[in-house]
């Protein structure tokens, strides 16, 4: 596939209302990756190499049971650009879908079409995982995060830029132990027990948010480039990364369609603040060239590229050759029943949410049945509601290219 269809890992952010008392995540952090109540998922869309997990690599237009093994089920996801990750209740990573460059993390280029475990050392499980564009990231309760797939940019941050089949331990500076890791194209993020945000990966376009080695990971710095970067949580796009520090929204990285929501289409190189969103940023996401964010009181905000109406405000899609609709700046989207947003997800044209009470949204492109309506049509320009199974009620939304999975819940 060509490189425009290179989306990353989209993790939607996990800390719910407390109200519903379905998650053990830490107040204001984790994302898709970071353990909650244990459900079974179901995909839909894209699935043409497994990435759905369901045994085969037909692309579902409505949601579809995961073929996980008997008596297993999910607390964490993140759907990367061809293949996808998941933490078991043991904490046990699983990885399913493309391999090309070991982004499984089996020790073969073997790709696979339903979960199977990725193994780390004896004793260490996984308290967060990421899947990128080609290479993958899990953080170890043992405070090291473990790396495989493709490392052309230095994206696994081993020193090399030698791919990875197998999972292998890096550190972050001065030992201090990842809490939690995102993954973009072809760049790395973790967050360290500090609240140090550190990054490692390509070096283009600002996206590391900091200056040094990009092959080993190095602290994220304020405009001053002195002063480190904390966070709270993370979510990487395609090549910019969204973090939320003191309830505010941050963001960093190429800029070209107003995805890092400051009200211009420049570059940056260091976080700066969301344009004119409140302190109560509870939940970000981020798609290939758009993003996404959630109060807490659970209104949805979105900005940048709507080529496919993926920031589903209701206006139209591409504006004739060469031209895409974009937004600079956060905008409110609402409809009927997207109401107290519990989780949300950006993929490359499309984005899916969760609500507190369980019903599922999709909105954007429908090639492949992102929607998860039954259908493949046109694009849906506002959110329309998952056929989501009888008595199955999504906690968290994770999605990547044209695919959504969903971990659902009785």
């Amino acid at each position: 596939m060509s490189h425009d269809r290179a989306l990353v890992s989209r993790r939607a952010l996990l800390a719910l209302p407390p109200a519903l008392a379905l998650l053990a995540a830490l107040p204001g952090t984790a994302g898709a990756t970071r353990p909650g109540t244990a459900g079974t998922a179901l995909g839909w869309g894209f699935n043409g190499y497994g990435q759905l997990g369901d045994g085969t690599s037909v692309n579902r237009a409505t949601p579809t049971a995961t073929a996980l093994p008997a008596g297993v089920t999910l607390t964490a996801l993140s759907v990367g650009f061809l293949h996808t990750l998941a933490i078991d209740s043991h904490g046990t990573p699983y990885s399913w879908g493309y391999n090309d460059a070991g982004q499984l993390g089996t020790g073969t280029l073997t790709g696979r079409l339903a979960p199977g475990t990725v193994p780390l050392p004896a004793g260490v499980t996984a308290r967060a995982v990421s899947a990128g564009e080609r290479h993958s990231l899990v953080a170890g309760s043992d405070g090291g995060v473990y790396v495989f797939g493709a490392n052309g940019a230095g994206q696994l941050g081993d020193g090399t830029l030698a791919a990875g089949r197998s999972p292998k331990r890096i550190a972050l500076p001065g030992g201090v132990a990842a809490v939690d890791v995102t993954a973009g194209n072809s760049h790395s993020a973790a967050i360290g027990a500090d609240g140090v945000v550190y990054t490692w990966g390509s070096l283009r376009t600002g996206v590391l948010g900091r200056t040094g080695d990009n092959k080993v990971p190095g602290p994220v710095v304020h405009s001053d480039g002195v002063t480190p970067f904390t966070a709270s949580s993370l979510a990487a796009g395609s090549e910019h990364t969204l973090a939320i520090s003191g309830g505010r929204a941050y963001a960093w990285g190429l800029n070209v369609a107003g995805q890092l929501g400051d009200n211009t289409t420049e570059t940056r190189t260091s976080p700066v603040p969301v344009w004119d969103l409140a302190n109560d940023i509870r939940q970000v996401a981020a798609g290939y060239r758009h993003s996404l964010a959630v109060t807490t009181a659970g209104a949805l905000y979105t900005w940048g590229n709507n080529f496919a109406g993926q920031l589903g405000n209701g206006y139209s899609t591409q504006q004739g050759p060469g031209r895409e609709m974009t937004w600079h700046r956060p905008g409110p989207i609402w409809a009927e029943d997207l109401t107290a947003v519990a989780s949300v997800a950006g993929g490359m044209h499309h984005s899916a949410a969760a609500t507190v009470t369980g019903k599922a949204f999709s909105w954007g492109r429908n090639i492949y049945g992102e929607a998860g309506t039954g259908t493949t049509s046109d694009p849906h320009l506002l959110p329309v509601p998952v056929a989501l199974p009888i008595g199955r009620k999504a906690t968290v939304v994770a999605a990547c290219n044209d695919a959504t999975l969903a971990i659902t819940v009785p």
